[in-house]
């Protein structure tokens, strides 16, 4: 488990403010998670020798070395969230979402403060599969989803 905090959110559909767990914004290594359909929150812990692992993939991989400097980052969060071990989820899970709004449904809202003095536990979920590649598996699984995410 995770430890995270309350944070408060307001939807720009419908004004709505509500209260879900998220990774704190000032959390170095964590991203906030959520799963589609249920929307579930979870956190993913990057360690280093996960990081060190994609980044050393990356640098390999000529299609996201070929990519506009603007749309790396993106690219990059994007490939955590395929490298998360989904099977164990059950749903499909998506990188820094914000949660669904109670009241219209919208995923549309901004952050407007996180509530220190309630903290929260999100499960932890890890790159297990990702780990387990060797070295010309990782170069071919990042040049692939690169690939489709152009």
């Amino acid at each position: 488990m995770f430890k995270g905090t309350t944070a408060r959110f307001r939807c720009y559909d419908c004004g709505e403010e509500f209260e879900s767990c998220a990774v704190h914004p000032e959390e170095y290594g964590a991203f906030s998670c959520r799963t589609a359909r249920a929307d579930e929150a979870y956190a993913l812990g990057l360690e280093e020798p996960t990081v060190e692992a994609l980044s050393t993939a990356i640098r390999a991989t000529q299609t996201y070395v070929a990519l506009p400097e603007e749309r790396r980052a993106k690219v990059f969060q994007l490939l955590f969230q395929a490298l998360v071990d989904q099977p164990a989820l059950g749903d499909w899970l998506l990188v820094d979402v914000h949660p669904r709004c109670p009241k219209c449904g919208s995923r549309r809202s901004n952050l407007t403060n996180t509530i220190e003095s309630k903290p929260c536990r999100l499960p932890l979920v890890r790159c297990a599969a990702w780990a387990n590649l060797d070295q010309e598996s990782r170069v071919r699984v990042v040049d692939d989803l690169v690939g489709t995410l152009r």
